[in-house]
């Protein structure tokens, strides 16, 4: 069953107060100052220890080192560098090659210079040799024929007025004879010389195949030691005579010449 609710003193409604009541208008609101209090905090034993224990291990920075980038420049510097020293490396290769096919080269033309300097001293020998001892003379020397491919080149130059290559084959000191003027010695560039203004005069063609029967009149001529068997003679068109006499290493020793083959009859 329920209880029958009767209020008591303390249910009493509250009064409601106006804004008048609370606080006059005549009245100033000034504000209750509460003095601060200082109420001293004393750290507790845990806490004076972890202050002593920071003060006495020392705080450990962790440095992070980060990798610096490597400079494009240097970069650049070292391949500049690889690039000069293997240009460097080439030319000095270069450079070696050089010298070394210049001395070798040096060295052969030295050997060349060197022995054809011995060749012209004997030539010039021989050839002092020969004017004091004459190829007529009896000496331990017997003439001797050039090769057919000499024997052709010397008529060729004959026929072709090209002169200049019989030089080639000349002996160091060449009798040049025209008729019967016979002088000393003279050098390979004067016979030639000689042979040209003689054929300069004669008329072509030239022959060398000349009859034996007609050789062998011109050796039995007053002339004959000019027509030696492995002589190379030839007549031009208007009866102009031209022998080639050789020594005993097959060079052009004697040339005759005669401006009319009949005075060898």
């Amino acid at each position: 069953m329920d209880q029958e609710f009767k209020p008591t003193e303390d249910d009493k409604p509250i009064e409601t107060l106006t804004p008048d009541e609370v606080l006059p208008p005549s009245a100033e609101f000034t504000p209750e100052v509460v003095p601060e209090i200082f109420v001293p905090v004393v750290p507790s034993d845990e806490v004076i220890q972890s202050i002593e224990e920071e003060d006495i291990i020392p705080v450990v920075k962790q440095v992070v080192v980060t990798p610096k980038p490597k400079s494009v420049k240097k970069g650049n510097g070292k391949t500049i560098f690889v690039i000069l020293l293997i240009i460097l490396l080439v030319a000095a290769g270069v450079a070696a090659y050089w010298w070394r096919d210049k001395t070798a080269t040096e060295s052969v033309n030295s050997q060349a210079d060197t022995l054809n300097a011995k060749i012209k001293t004997l030539e010039i020998e021989l050839a002092e040799a020969k004017i004091v001892n004459p190829v007529d003379c009896d000496i331990s020397c017997s003439p001797t024929a050039p090769s057919t491919t000499v024997i052709e080149s010397i008529k060729a130059s004959i026929t072709s007025g090209n002169t200049a290559a019989l030089e080639g084959y000349m002996a160091a000191s060449v009798k040049v004879v025209l008729t019967a003027s016979e002088g000393p010695g003279v050098a390979p560039a004067e016979a030639v010389s000689s042979i040209s203004d003689f054929i300069s005069a004669a008329t072509k063609p030239w022959d060398f195949a000349l009859s034996a029967s007609l050789l062998g009149q011109y050796a039995t001529s007053s002339y004959g030691p000019y027509f030696p068997s492995i002589a190379v003679v030839g007549a031009s068109a208007n009866n102009k005579v031209i022998s080639f006499n050789f020594d005993c290493y097959g060079k052009i020793s004697k040339v005759f010449m005669v401006s009319d083959k009949s005075i060898l009859q």
